[in-house]
């Protein structure tokens, strides 16, 4: 029982250096889509994308659409309309001034990185520390190069696509 109790400590360590290796291969890779994949699923489905996020907009602050998480109704007209974008989730965030769209998340709830597409609603506010980029991911490459090597990346990084709608990249 003595070398199970001394091995937890190093048995701990382990699984939180391989944590931390798999989060560094997953944010360092180019799975994330490009900003032009992005621009092009809005081309293609902005009808549809619109039309949920003025619904979510026209509730509470925090509503969702969740097709992957939570029980929806296999008859609602606009679960049905987001599913056919593609896109699994749309929700109200008022940190970001609108409805957000995330097309690619990686992580875990307190460290990750999100990349999606945000709907601006006109009254909205953007949360002071975003920074308006003419490219998510030449910023993001940016913010990685010049952080301390000790800190975590956090950082939102918004990218105008016209008056309503932004690409965002987001770290935690």
């Amino acid at each position: 029982m003595k070398w199970i109790a001394a091995g937890l400590p190093l048995l701990a360590a382990v699984v939180v250096a391989l944590g931390i290796a798999v989060m560094v291969v997953v944010l360092g890779t180019d799975r994330r889509p490009s900003d032009e994949a992005l621009l092009s699923i809005l081309a293609e489905h902005r009808e549809a994308l619109t039309q949920v996020a003025e619904a979510v907009l026209n509730r509470r602050d925090g509503a969702r659409i969740d097709l992957e998480t939570r029980a929806v109704d296999p008859n609602d007209a606009l679960a049905a309309t987001l599913r056919s974008t593609g896109i699994g989730l749309a929700v109200s965030d008022p940190s970001l001034g609108g409805v957000v769209f995330p097309v690619y998340a990686a992580g875990i709830s307190i460290s990750g990185a999100e990349k999606g597409l945000l709907y601006r609603d006109p009254n909205g506010a953007v949360t002071p520390r975003a920074r308006w980029v003419p490219d998510l991911e030449d910023a993001f490459a940016e913010a990685r190069r010049t952080q301390p090597q000790n800190e975590a990346l956090k950082i939102v990084l918004l990218r105008a696509v016209d008056d309503r709608w932004a690409l965002v990249l987001q770290t935690f």
